[in-house]
């Protein structure tokens, strides 16, 4: 596969995933919601999409294990550490997330469960932005892969 197939096939990877992000944050909004029915609406679909998780889990997996990987071919170990602190962030966010929706009712407090989603919501965002920003470098043949980490990679809390 030549690198013009791997960047595009990340890229179309990355659109499908923002697109379930939207689904996913308004599906969030409904667990927001002062109305009781559509708290329940909006942890069903919660729960519905929870399986997506396994699919962002073997895409970040893919980054970082598969030899077709632009980036396991064209980033340094730095940057490759970098992206594998990353991906350990989301991991650990996911499970968290995870853990909650099994225990969680419609009846308050969601609040918990809100809060881990949409922290996780916008870390994967920002992990998509960050992943972009490196694949642009790969693509564009930038060797100074380490200028993006000032200006994607946010210290984890």
């Amino acid at each position: 596969m030549n690198l013009h197939s791997q960047l595009e096939r990340f890229r179309k990877e990355h659109d499908e995933i923002l697109c379930f992000l939207k689904s996913w944050e308004a599906a969030l909004d409904l667990l927001a919601s002062e109305d009781e029915e559509a708290r329940c609406g909006g942890l069903a679909v919660l729960r519905e999409m929870e399986k997506k998780l396994a699919g962002l889990r073997e895409h970040c997996q893919n980054e970082e294990q598969s030899v077709e990987s632009p980036f396991q071919i064209y980033l340094d170990d730095r940057a490759l550490e970098q992206l594998r602190r990353e991906h350990d962030v989301l991991e650990q966010l996911t499970e968290g997330y995870q853990a909650e929706l099994k225990c969680v009712t419609t009846i308050p407090p969601t609040t918990q469960l809100l809060g881990l989603g949409r922290r996780l919501l916008e870390q994967l965002r920002h992990h998509i932005a960050y992943e972009e920003g490196l694949l642009k470098q790969v693509e564009d043949g930038n060797e100074a892969v380490e200028k993006l980490f000032l200006r994607y990679v946010q210290p984890a809390e």
